[in-house]
This record gives structure tokens, C-alpha cells and sequence, in this order.
């Protein structure tokens, strides 16, 4: 029923208005951005191999260097060092450096397959889209909401720009970190990136699972319970990075989008 009311009648049609642009930016949004394949392009591929060169570089030194100095008499200034480990972590490094780019395809691969299980029932990702009743009986509340769900929105799309970086970036730096490790004096760097990788990659595969248990509880929105759920869902997916961390004992930040931010 039209509202004789001029502000009503305004709110009605502005919360219409906004409902039907926030469905058209869940849709895109999950179907463009947030449950796609990350594109593995040229740059990706570009900045790992020149890092890959450049740390095989750095190893090879290291590894002659060491078998020089297996050769040289002992006592002086050099002593005696654990020549033997020493150049085992130098080729187990290299052997990670080299695999460290298809042991990323790999998982990632292994991500998509659990996403698309997910999903492979729902041709349609869309979390907003309330009924023309519920509008009309409470516009200020689905205004307020709205804005919810959009700076929610805003926030996944910006989320899974940054993860896309993050993982380019991790995977680049893994023939560093394999580096380091090589070099025994600490051997967390390679748990580290391990733990961010996977939290990076599988995050995906966690919202998915949300997503799907979201559509199986609500089909449509009817009544203001359903719209509160629909934006506690979106929020409830900005915290699972969080507690994926924690779960694989990752440091957690919470005042962070991500940990290297």
C-alpha cells in the first residue's frame, strides 16, 4: 500500500532503490571476485622465476663455498663446522625454492575443487534482495542494513584483491625464505610462509562452505531476522581469516585485513 506519508513514501522507494543495486554487487561480487579461480598471470610468473634465479644464485655460492671449505685443512680461523649438514640444507633449500611454485598450484588447484563443490548446485550468488513487503513496512531498516551489507561488500571485494597479491607475493618470496632456512639459524621461516600460504589459499574454500550453509538456511529474504542474517553471514566471513590463523597457528592481528598489512 502507498504511504500518504512523503517521508515514508521516500524512504521507501530509496531503500527499494538501494536493495536492487546491493543484490546486482553480492551477484557480481561472488561471482566475479570472491568464488573465482585467482588468474595466475605472467607478472605472477615473472616475479617468482627472477627471485628463483636470484636465490639458486645465493645457494650455489653457498654450497661451493662449503665444499671449499670441506677441503681445507683443519684448525686455523675457519674450525671445525658440520660440513655435512650444512650442504644438505643447501640442496634441500634449492629442491624447495624449485617446488615451491607448483606446490602452489597445487593447492590452489585442490582450493577451486572444494569451492566449486560447494557452489556447483547454486548457478546464482547473491546474499541481498528483500521483498517489496518487507520495504515498505520498515525502509529505515533496510536502509540501515543496507549500508551494513555495503561496507560488508566493500570489504570482500577488497579482501580478496589484497589475498590475490598476497599469495603473488608469499609465492615469490618462498625461494628466500628457503634461503634462510638453509642457513640454520632459525627454522621457522619456512613454517611461517607454509602457515600463511595455506591460510591465504584456503580461505576461499571456508567462505564457500559459509556461503553454501548460508543459501541452504535462507532461500529469500522475508522477514527483518532474514536481513539481520544475511549481514551477520558477510560479517561472520570477515572473521574467518582470523580464526583460520588461529586454528593453524598462524599470529593472528585482528586490527588487520591481513597480516602483512
Amino acid at each position: 500500500m502507498l504511504s500518504l506519508n512523503p517521508l515514508v513514501w521516500s524512504l521507501d522507494k530509496v531503500s527499494q532503490w538501494v536493495d536492487q543495486g546491493l543484490g546486482q554487487i553480492s551477484r557480481r561480487l561472488f561471482q566475479q571476485i570472491v568464488f573465482v579461480p585467482i588468474p595466475w598471470g605472467r607478472v605472477a610468473t615473472h616475479l617468482y622465476r627472477s627471485n628463483l634465479g636470484l636465490s639458486i644464485g645465493a645457494l650455489t655460492l653457498v654450497f661451493t663455498w662449503t665444499v671449499l671449505r670441506t677441503m681445507w685443512p683443519a684448525g686455523g680461523m675457519l674450525g671445525h663446522q658440520p660440513y655435512a649438514t650444512s650442504l644438505q640444507r643447501t640442496v634441500t633449500a634449492a629442491l624447495i625454492a624449485l617446488a615451491g611454485e607448483p606446490v602452489v598450484h597445487g593447492l590452489l588447484t585442490l582450493n577451486d575443487a572444494l569451492v566449486a563443490s560447494f557452489l556447483r548446485s547454486n548457478t546464482t550468488a547473491t546474499v541481498v534482495g528483500s521483498t517489496r513487503i518487507e520495504l515498505s513496512v520498515n525502509p529505515l531498516l533496510a536502509l540501515v542494513l543496507g549500508a551494513l551489507v555495503l561496507a560488508l561488500l566493500i570489504y570482500l571485494g577488497l579482501f580478496y584483491a589484497l589475498r590475490t597479491v598476497e599469495i603473488y607475493v608469499l609465492t615469490g618470496l618462498i625461494p628466500w625464505f628457503a634461503v634462510l632456512w638453509s642457513g640454520g639459524s632459525d627454522e621457522s621461516w619456512l613454517t611461517n610462509i607454509s602457515k600463511e600460504l595455506a591460510v591465504a589459499i584456503f580461505v576461499q574454500s571456508v567462505h564457500a562452505m559459509v556461503f553454501w550453509l548460508f543459501l541452504h538456511l535462507v532461500t529469500h529474504t522475508t522477514t527483518v531476522a532474514d536481513e539481520f542474517l544475511e549481514a551477520g553471514v558477510l560479517w561472520y566471513m570477515t572473521k574467518v581469516p582470523g580464526q583460520l590463523r588461529r586454528l593453524l597457528g598462524a599470529q593472528s592481528n585482528p586490527t588487520r585485513l591481513l597480516s602483512w598489512i
